[in-house]
């Protein structure tokens, strides 16, 4: 990993990159200007600001290479295009770029984190409540950084210091311990944060919560998992959530208005080809009359999906493209503008967090705890929401389990990587990929991605993952 000095002038190089806007509000903050940007409210805003300008606007792991490139390393997304058949076909080594990429961008994030709480801590410049609101947004994002890393790579290094000396040979630290870290953090920010207001293209204490639900999930602590996921549920479904959240209809959930998001991306500002006013990147990338080269749903998927015809995500958030009369590919068509709306009630905001989540993690977590009545009604929120019947299997832990994996493979395709993280962190993925077809370099030491080579020859003390 490079020095703090050259780091800081790494990212504020992407921020310059992203938009004019981002060069009047996020000042760089190298060795020299660092005591002059923390020492006014100026500049601690800006130093805030840049959390996210550098994150959400210039790091293309939080809304592009999760969805699109683990997409392809699970069995939903296809891209047919040669060169990419190592990502689709798990053909990958530790020479692969993806994962350096992955690996940098994440931890750029966890560095960035610890220099806004490092130079923050103890600051009277702001207002306490917006001090600790900064300082809550930081220990999300370090948290989601070491969440990510150690889902994808298991064991990692641990960095919590901003200074170089101590970060530049950090050997890797057990997931366990990792994860004890990233629920550290993500209640330190939930203190923070408090009842501070901030709008759902930001950190608000509902993402913090939201995060946290997943990560005892993923940790399989299900009590925990369930409780926080209540915190934000409908209270009418037993939750304590009020009523500020409710499941949209398909076409609504990722408008900008929607009430099932609870955090959202806005892509506006972001350096590429247009001004992402109102809509995404994914109408470019995924359709396949554009200018790119097309991704296709897989067989495997559509068959699954195709499983139940009265199942609405079949016509709402897929597209049908037809090579010829008895040749149809189908492709993700969650975002669906192409440009800026005419009316800012159909504005698309990326959906980050979403409600549905929360049921389905809750379903997950009551099934573990043989609450199965309860694990029913919220896996018949999900299907009743897509068009689907009641459920009507078997009513035992292992058959609500497997359906819950079946609505989070309809419900969250091409998502953030859950269908990925959910194979893996539930041990199913060798079970499937195995029997894959097209997976033909798929061996089970493939549940972690490798130690990127770079960073094996930048730091001694790391140890690659088995079978690379």
């Amino acid at each position: 990993m490079k020095s703090r000095r050259l780091y800081l002038v790494a990212t504020m190089a992407l921020g310059l990159a992203a938009c004019d806007e981002v060069l009047e509000i996020d000042p760089p903050t190298d060795a020299i200007s660092v005591e002059e940007t923390y020492s006014t409210q100026e500049g601690i805003r800006a130093a805030i600001t840049g959390l996210y300008s550098r994150n959400y606007l210039s790091t293309q792991v939080f809304y592009q290479t999760m969805d699109i490139y683990l997409s392809m390393f699970s069995d939903e997304l296809i891209y047919y295009r040669t060169s990419s058949a190592e990502y689709y076909a798990s053909d990958w080594t530790d020479y692969t770029t993806i994962f350096n990429t992955l690996w940098t961008s994440c931890y750029n994030t966890v560095f960035r984190s610890n220099d806004v709480i490092a130079n923050l801590t103890g600051s009277t410049v702001l207002s306490e409540a917006e001090t600790n609101s900064g300082l809550a947004a930081a220990y999300y994002f370090r948290a989601l950084g070491h969440f990510w890393l150690v889902s994808m790579f298991g064991d990692c290094p641990l960095a919590l210091s901003n200074v170089y000396t101590e970060t530049q040979n950090l050997p890797r630290e057990s997931a366990d311990k990792v994860y004890e870290q990233v629920i550290e953090d993500l209640k330190m920010a939930q203190e923070l944060m408090g009842d501070y207001e901030n709008p759902k293209t930001r950190v608000t204490q509902d993402a913090i919560t939201h995060l946290l639900s997943r990560v005892y999930l993923y940790s399989e602590r299900w009590q925990e998992a369930k409780e926080e996921a209540n915190k934000i549920l409908p209270s009418a479904d037993g939750g304590s959530g009020g009523s500020k959240y409710q499941l949209e209809t398909l076409e609504r959930v990722f408008l900008s208005g929607s009430k099932e998001a609870v955090a959202q991306l806005n892509l506006e500002g972001w350096g590429g080809s247009g001004t992402y006013v109102g809509y995404t990147r994914y109408y470019l990338l995924f359709r396949p009359y554009s200018r790119y080269t097309p991704y296709f749903m897989s067989g495997e998927f559509m068959a699954d999906l195709k499983s139940d015809t009265t199942d609405r995500r079949l016509t709402e958030w897929l597209g049908e493209y037809k090579f010829s009369a008895d040749s149809v590919q189908y492709y993700p068509y969650k975002y669906k503008n192409e440009d800026q709306p005419s009316s800012a009630d159909s504005y698309e905001f990326i959906a980050f967090f979403r409600l549905a989540e929360l049921y389905l993690t809750r379903a997950e977590s009551n099934a573990h705890l043989d609450n199965l009545s309860e694990a029913v009604a919220d896996i018949n929120k999900i299907r009743n929401r897509a068009g689907q019947s009641d459920y009507s299997g078997e009513v035992s832990q292992a058959a609500l389990l497997e359906e819950v994996m079946t609505q989070r493979r309809k419900e969250f395709f091409t998502e953030m990587g859950h269908r990925w993280f959910d194979l893996c962190r539930t041990g199913k993925a060798d079970e499937v990929y195995s029997h894959t077809a097209y997976k033909t370099g798929w061996t089970k030491n493939k549940v972690l991605f490798p130690i990127p080579q770079a960073q094996m020859l930048a730091n001694p003390a790391l140890v690659q993952n088995e079978g690379y």
